[in-house]
């Protein structure tokens, strides 16, 4: 384990210099924990923590780089902050982008999209419910509708997907996204949920 007491003097001239610019060319222009990283839009660089994989801190907390476990240790005056693991701390699901409800005419393709965090990784599960209260998982004996799940867009995280081709009344309801860790005694879960409404109008007249 690292102590924040032994490295707040390591990092109190680089912390300084978090958000200095500087130049690519220069290998010194930056604090020798920090790197020169060139910026197009600034037309120039600008020092950025070596540091930089995702930390867990001791505080259960989850960090996107040792500087900003640093600068937070300072900021609150907490010299016992310190590195607990590399990664993210474990955490029950979020879900951090869920489906949105959507007006749609029939004959539509129609996609919702469930985006969740955690560590464990959660699964994504889907469930519809029709308007009569009828509610069965995703994917169904429905030819006109597929699930379907990818890992990202970042470290941690997944994404699950329903698409609709064809769409039609019988489509009309509520597209709940669950997201659950499988691998740990309490099976935690998220859910978000979008309601789907068919219409035979054209949508941009409603």
């Amino acid at each position: 384990m690292w102590r924040f007491a032994v490295l707040f003097a390591l990092f109190t001239v680089a912390f300084a210099k978090k958000r200095s610019l500087c130049d690519p060319s220069e290998k010194k222009d930056c604090d020798e924990h920090y790197k020169c990283v060139p910026d197009s839009l600034l037309k120039t660089g600008r020092c950025e923590c070596i540091y930089n994989k995702i930390i867990c801190g001791s505080n259960g907390k989850t960090y996107n780089d040792f500087c900003e476990l640093v600068e937070e240790a300072m900021a609150t005056d907490n010299a016992n902050l310190s590195v607990q693991s590399y990664g993210r701390c474990i955490a029950d699901p979020e879900i951090i982008a869920g489906p949105e409800s959507t007006k749609n005419k029939t004959g539509d393709f129609i996609t919702l999209s469930c985006e969740a965090i955690g560590n464990p990784i959660p699964i994504i599960f889907w469930f519809f419910t029709q308007a009569d209260g009828t509610t069965k998982p995703l994917p169904s004996d429905d030819s006109a509708v597929a699930v379907n799940m990818r890992g990202g867009p970042d470290s941690y995280r997944i994404t699950g997907f329903v698409q609709i081709m064809d769409a039609s009344k019988r489509h009309e309801g509520d597209y709940t996204c669950v997201a659950v860790q499988m691998d740990v005694p309490t099976k935690s879960k998220a859910e978000a949920t979008a309601r789907v409404k068919i219409v035979e109008e054209d949508v941009e007249n409603l």
